[in-house]
């Protein structure tokens, strides 16, 4: 039966537009069969399949209508966004760049163009394509939302966070400028600001799979954990197969200690996407929270096998190397140079060593400070620091702070009222954050983060300040070349130790740190266990109980029959990580009978009062030791013993026992260890007598004075500026010693 081709194609587009999708697919088909050269109907055809998500059906059919409509730029438009959306990215560029030579007036193409770039990582060229649809059509709020996009990407979140209320307020139902505006804000760590862009979103449009995902990470970042997990699975609900939900799932499941759900989640998107590179380094950090280094380092590899230049990554196999003890100080350090490789441009590399600053002399006037961390919140790095940005002498130092992650709270704001200058580096470039730094001529900046989350190291990397070191947040080497020195003291990384680092060794006269002991808390009471029983403990986080760990605490235990074992940690309340813990010690024959676990208490004075349950404390071996940990039991006093290591992560507990007088509770080696364990089991009058005496001794010497520390620091920075001013060409040496 003939019918007419051209009415049928009017009434199939009717029939498309009134949403009556299978009677006009039915219209289209007809029209072809009747005229298999009718370009429009391929084309009509091709959006409707497109439109449903049928991309193999569409593909063909959006070709042919190319080919017989060579000058259409419709249908050069329709091929390209279905190749975009097949992910033939290569192939839609020169399609779309088609479709803007036959209508170089129309704003959607040249839009639809920086879209097609953006998918290319090319975002200069997609920023010229978005301004061009721009200048046609200065309404276009698509097209704003666009650009903020890729400003946001360029790394300037002002002019992004412009863009996005600009194309709100031309168009206030565009969910996609909402939930981009959540995003930037998100960047500059806005999160009270972005949850609410994010909520407007959803308002908007509920089913906004990616505004849930966004609202997820935003809850997170808020520590509202539980709101967070609600929120990933409802966009699980919309959008199952999302490899990014499933990760970002995974982080909040890892935050909540859930670690064998959190590990269920990351293999769930690696079985969507196995080439993801960031669930590969996701389920990196839940390996090794679960002491499975091996598995953990061949994530991190393989995620950096799929991205070279994730720096991310990277930070996060040094920290695992450096954590948990894997390979030699040579390994470690040979990788940690590699960081900047990867992640800095060798263009930037090379402008940072020709970089030469200039300084009025230091006299009659304070030395400029520059402290940069992500950590200047509720963090053990704010423990430690606080204290000494409030006692720095201002007549030595002017004290700026750089927070480079949006952090809020109690603590946060009393360390801003510590510092003189607050600028926050959050959410900008490498180069922007540069730039602000070096307006402010410090003279000496500091890395408070080395290879932790929301580190600056680009920055560093780039040659921000004359002088630059690391101090505090970490327990190896950077790897950054521009990195002038690492301030710790002489127990802590003794002389011979000093090539286990590429930036210089300062090594402080007193020890590293300064604890900033609890204001409020429980007094230390102690009293002999029934039968003479001795509680033996640690309190360390799961990823610190290794292999070598377990074996040497069994070993204590087999030593001292009467003693039984008190593990306490947040990922013990995971049954998972219960039954794995009591394998462990079961394959070296401690029945679970002798171990006791337990995992979050109500409150840090609740958890600081089971220190008194405790007669021993034991550090762990073969990865980084106690450090708050630690310092938490001697405050309880508990003594602590600890096996001197062979780098600085496995020395953290070495130094700060001699920084209280106790050299005496740091082990030679494996057997010296059980002895000293042992020794002190047996003498109840002396673990009676230090519960009265170890926190008054702490408290009036070095290791609770931040007005010391930051004495030491202030003439370790004098110094430091005098040598360059004599030599400033001079760099200090990798390897070298102070």
């Amino acid at each position: 039966m003939s019918i007419d081709a051209e009415q049928a194609l009017r009434r199939a587009v009717t029939l498309h537009r009134a949403g009556e999708l299978r009677e006009a697919e039915r219209l289209y088909r007809a029209v072809l069969r009747a005229n298999p050269r009718h370009g429009y109907g391929w084309m009509a055809l091709g959006a409707l399949l497109g439109a449903q998500g049928r991309l193999p059906e569409a593909l063909p059919v959006l070709v042919k209508s190319v080919e017989l409509l060579p000058a259409d730029a419709d249908a050069h438009g329709n091929l390209a966004h279905a190749l975009r959306e097949f992910g033939r990215l290569s192939e839609a560029l020169p399609v779309q760049q088609k479709c803007v030579a036959l209508r170089p007036s129309d704003p959607l193409a040249h839009n639809d163009l920086g879209n097609a770039l953006m998918d290319l990582g090319r975002p200069a060229e997609a920023e010229a394509s978005f301004r061009h649809a721009l200048e046609l059509d200065s309404g276009f709020s698509e097209a704003l939302c666009n650009l903020g996009l890729v400003r946001q990407k360029l790394g300037d979140p002002s002019e992004a966070q412009s863009l996005f209320r600009r194309a709100i307020e031309l168009n206030p139902g565009l969910s996609e400028a909402h939930n981009n505006l959540g995003s930037v804000l998100q960047d500059l760590g806005r999160w009270s600001e972005a949850e609410a862009s994010y909520r407007r979103a959803l308002q908007l449009r509920p089913g906004y799979h990616e505004a849930h995902s966004n609202l997820g990470n935003v809850l997170r970042e808020l520590r509202r954990f539980p709101e967070a997990e609600a929120s990933f699975r409802r966009a699980l609900k919309l959008k199952p197969d999302s490899p990014g939900t499933h990760s970002n799932l995974a982080n909040v499941l890892h935050d909540l200690g859930r670690l064998s759900e959190a590990e269920a989640s990351c293999r769930d998107a690696l079985e969507i996407d196995p080439d993801f590179p960031e669930a590969h380094s996701n389920l990196a950090d839940v390996l090794r929270d679960l002491g499975r280094f091996t598995e953990a380092q061949a994530s991190c590899r393989r995620a950096l096998e799929l991205k070279p230049d994730f720096r991310g990554a990277r930070s996060n196999l040094l920290f695992l190397m450096a954590y948990s003890g894997v390979g030699t100080p040579g390994d470690y350090l040979a990788q940690a140079r590699q960081w900047e490789i990867s992640a800095v441009a060798q263009e930037a590399r090379t402008a940072a060593k020709a970089k030469r600053f200039v300084r009025a002399p230091r006299q009659n006037r304070a030395l400029r400070i520059g402290y940069v961390s992500g950590d200047l919140g509720a963090h053990v790095v704010s423990l430690n620091i606080e204290g000494v940005l409030e006692a720095h002498d201002r007549s030595r130092v002017e004290v700026f702070a750089y927070p480079a992650s949006g952090i809020r709270g109690e603590v946060t704001d009393r360390i801003r009222r510590s510092t003189d200058h607050w600028h926050s580096v959050t959410g900008l470039s490498d180069d922007a954050a540069v730039d602000l730094i070096s307006a402010h001529e410090i003279d000496v900046l500091v890395d408070l983060s080395g290879h932790t989350a929301h580190n600056r190291l680009g920055v560093f990397a780039r040659r921000a300040a004359p002088i630059q070191c690391h101090y505090l947040g970490y327990f190896a080497s950077t790897g950054i070349s521009e990195m002038d020195y690492w301030i710790g003291d002489r127990v802590l990384i003794p002389p011979a130790h000093g090539d286990h680092f590429s930036e210089k060794v300062w090594r402080l006269p007193r020890v590293w740190i300064s604890y900033a002991a609890p204001g409020q808390g429980p007094d230390p009471v102690w009293q002999p266990g029934a039968g003479g029983k001795v509680c033996l403990g640690s309190f360390n986080q799961l990823a610190k109980m290794t292999e070598r760990t377990v074996s040497l605490w069994a070993r204590v235990l087999h030593r001292i029959p009467n003693a039984y074992l008190l593990l306490k940690t947040k990922q013990l309340d995971d049954p998972a990580n219960r039954s794995s813990i009591l394998a462990a010690f079961a394959r070296h024959g401690v029945p679970a009978s002798r171990i006791e676990l337990l995992g979050r208490t109500a409150d840090p004075a609740a958890h600081l009062s089971l220190y008194c349950r405790l007669d021993v404390a034991l550090d762990p071996a073969g990865g980084i030791t106690g450090g708050i940990t630690t310092s938490e039991a001697l405050w309880m006093g508990t003594p602590v013993v600890t096996l001197a290591g062979r780098r600085a992560g496995e020395r953290l507990t070495t130094a700060i026992l001699a920084g209280i007088g106790h050299e005496e509770w740091t082990a030679s080696d494996e057997d010296n260890y059980v002895e000293k364990v042992a020794q002190l089991a047996a003498n109840p009058a002396l673990r009676q007598g230090l519960r009265h005496s170890l926190r008054p001794a702490m408290r009036a010497g070095p290791f609770c004075d931040p007005s010391g520390m930051a004495r030491a620091l202030e003439d370790a920075f004098e110094s430091m500026f005098d040598r360059w001013s004599l030599h400033a060409d001079d760099r200090p040496q990798a390897g070298r010693s102070h």
